[in-house]
């Protein structure tokens, strides 16, 4: 299901009722909301036919005099249009919003969509703010919005003009916060409207998505995408709505088994049952019998464990508001590590599971491919060795058992489960039993090498193969770091170049040695402001990256200080209300607030501010935004700050 929003700035025009045909028919939304249409309900009935669409629900627009006095002209007006592939029935409607469930085939609700026009002029726009909080208390968990809000939410969200109020910014976000709605991430520009202000051009992204968090986890594929320029100065905004096909959950071991005396005579019984035709498959079977008696014993002595936290959950609703559902860490967690799609070599986005798998194994496959360079030992003859014969020996002895006992006692007993299901924990806690044939394949290890190097004559012959699990840095092609730790040491001349297509080669020649790959799609370049823009164009083109105005940031620090401070630095404030609004206040304690304040939010600014003196005013708004996660218990009372 696709949901489209557009603010199309009067759809009178036969040109602008021509480019929605358009852009209807390329993307094919199922839900339309159109605000600004500056029309009335009637008028909008016949454009639904022009462009083909069964259901339109319409309010009129306004009809004010001109300046002048002469004539009349329209504004405002919002519209909704789908298609019989949806079931809609309306709950509430004003000149700024229309507000509507969304329900499946048998009419039961399952979401809520509103569609938003927010108030155009500054002073007028609180009372947006008041509507969102009026539609905010219905209570609808499964709840998303949409539309031209006229506002935004941090500095980042604007380039260019007159600075912006900090209050009008936070009105937003308090209004965001008490519905419980946060902004759904994007791809496409980044702003979606432009404007012109005493001849300059600036820049806001004032059209966006929000939802409940509950709806995210419903859907937790969907996209916001802002789509190309049309004929309006506001960019359309698209929703694709998708769900994640469930999968089959992977089986673990629960750590709290351990506290019952019966668990480590369930692990002997299944470990000492199984059996195999050599140590590794031995290894093999008696892991997956423990781990079903273990399931099968866990199933009858304690129940169903989900269907008992579940129940535990819905008692703690009466303490704790609507919201409450998991602790903050597992639901941020689960957030964070979330992949909900990836875009493949031609820039599709792909959120199906075989796309993934393939885009996923494609670009490993090119990461980790040696691309067989070349060199002479005349390239290496500066590095000095350091090494010695007692560290060779030290490094190329035979791990023993005690070793890999003791290196099992440092992990963290609850983390780097295998695809087995068993934690550290269980390893930890019955070594005993199972620690002697794990140890034992180390010596396999070993007994296969003996006999690959023994082995010298006969007909037949043997090869082991060893694999690796590859990380980031394996990228680095062997051979080179191999002639590196040979010579152990680094010292290189730099070339004068002042062409471009000689840095171009130092990159490529970088490349061929080393292994290593230049990402230039992440890559850019900026010139000072007397060099041409075609001469800027070209000179990028070689170098094969893009060519923009300014870079953003290097190591976290903006490059570039404008003649406003608080733009450059605002970043930081976002940093902490992001913080501050991800945990959820309410489930800690005084202590644990002050712990997070302290160890987290207080070190946000301090590795810029080794480097830069930040401004009074921002430092204050910090500060206010601690201030309101410490006192703020309730969003109905007013806070201290």
């Amino acid at each position: 299901m696709n949901l489209l929003c557009w603010n199309c700035q009067g759809i009178g025009n036969p040109w602008t009722v021509k480019g929605l045909k358009g852009l209807v028919s390329l993307i094919h939304p199922t839900i339309l909301f159109l605000s600004e249409t500056k029309r009335t309900a009637a008028e909008m009935v016949s454009i639904r036919k022009k462009i083909g669409w069964p259901h339109v629900f319409s309010v009129d627009c306004q009809f004010v005099h001109k300046k002048n006095g002469k004539g009349v002209s329209s504004s405002g007006g919002v519209s909704l249009l789908w298609t019989d592939d949806v079931n809609i029935s309306l709950k509430s409607y004003s000149k700024c919003h229309i507000d509507v469930n969304v329900k499946d085939d048998k009419g039961q609700v399952v979401w809520r969509f509103t569609g938003v026009y927010g108030q155009a002029k500054a002073e007028n726009r609180h009372l947006t703010w008041s509507l969102l909080r009026r539609l905010g208390q219905m209570g609808d968990v499964l709840w998303v919005l949409g539309g031209d809000l006229n506002e935004i939410t941090s500095i980042s969200e604007k380039e260019g003009g007159a600075r912006r109020s900090q209050s009008q910014m936070d009105g937003f976000h308090d209004a965001l916060q008490s519905c419980d709605l946060v902004d759904m991430h994007y791809v496409g520009p980044k702003f979606t409207w432009l404007g012109i202000q005493n001849g300059e051009e600036f820049k806001l992204r004032l059209d966006r998505f929000v939802s409940t968090r509950s709806w995210t986890r419903l859907f937790p594929l969907s996209r916001v995408t802002n789509l190309p320029p049309t004929t309006s100065d506001h960019l359309p905004i698209l929703l694709e709505i998708r769900k994640r096909h469930t999968r089959r959950k992977r089986r673990i071991f629960e750590d709290f088994w351990l506290r019952d005396k019966e668990c480590k005579q369930v692990v002997e019984a299944g470990w000492f049952s199984g059996t195999g035709t050599c140590p590794l498959s031995t290894v093999s079977n008696r892991i997956n019998n423990t781990r079903e008696l273990l399931l099968s014993w866990s199933h009858t002595k304690f129940g169903s464990l989900k269907k008992e936290i579940e129940m535990t959950r819905s008692k703690l609703v009466v303490f704790y508001d609507s919201s409450f559902s998991a602790s903050p860490d597992t639901t941020n967690r689960k957030k964070k590590n979330l992949i909900k799609g990836l875009y493949n070599d031609d820039g599709v986005w792909c959120n199906e599971d075989h796309e993934l798998q393939d885009i996923v194994t494609s670009y490993f496959n090119g990461l980790f491919t040696s691309t067989t360079p070349t060199f002479t030992d005349s390239e290496f003859n500066f590095i000095n060795p350091v090494i010695t014969y007692e560290i060779n020996a030290q490094l190329t002895k035979e791990i023993s058992g005690e070793e890999v006992r003791k290196a099992l006692k440092q992990m963290h007993p609850l983390k780097a489960s295998g695809p087995d299901g068993f934690s550290p924990s269980f390893y930890q806690q019955f070594w005993g039993v199972v620690g002697r044939l794990i140890s034992d394949n180390s010596l396999l290890a070993f007994e296969i090498s003996h006999f690959l190097k023994r082995r010298r004559r006969g007909h037949v012959g043997y090869g082991a193969l060893k694999l690796d699990m590859s990380k980031a840095y394996d990228r680095v092609e062997w051979p080179f770091l191999e002639r590196v730790m040979e010579h152990l040491g680094f010292c290189s001349t730099w070339t004068d170049w002042q062409e471009c297509l000689v840095l171009k080669d130092i990159f490529q020649q970088f490349e061929k040695l080393s292994g290593q790959q230049i990402n230039y799609l992440k890559s850019d370049v900026s010139f000072s402001r007397n060099v041409p823009r075609d001469k800027q164009d070209c000179l990028a083109a070689i170098l094969g990256v893009s060519r923009v105005d300014k870079h953003d940031k290097y190591l976290g620090l903006p490059i570039e200080i404008s003649y406003s401070k608080e733009e450059a630095f605002g970043f930081l404030q976002e940093k902490v209300r992001k913080k501050t609004q991800g945990w959820k206040d309410k489930l800690l304690s005084t202590a644990g607030k002050e712990v997070l304040l302290k160890a987290v939010v207080q070190s946000i600014p301090t590795y810029v501010m080794s480097f830069f003196e930040l401004p009074k005013h921002l430092c204050g708004e910090m500060h206010r935004l601690m201030a309101r996660f410490w006192w703020g218990d309730t969003d109905s009372e007013r806070k201290i700050h």
